[in-house]
């Protein structure tokens, strides 16, 4: 994790299985159970996002 954001990653963006996060929020721990299931993450995100503008 890099929390950083100075194009500072360790791993290769490339990677099998790397995920690079920009910005911060509690809310990204829930999206690593998400990513070691193999979840469309995208799909995820603009799920909430619709749910958060009808809430």
């Amino acid at each position: 994790m890099d929390i950083v954001g100075y194009d500072t990653r360790k791993v290769p963006e490339d990677a099998p299985n790397v995920f690079t996060i920009a910005g911060w929020s509690d809310r990204v721990l829930e999206m690593i159970p998400m990513l070691e299931r193999g979840s469309d993450v995208v799909s995820e995100i603009k799920r909430y996002a619709s749910w958060e503008r009808h809430t």
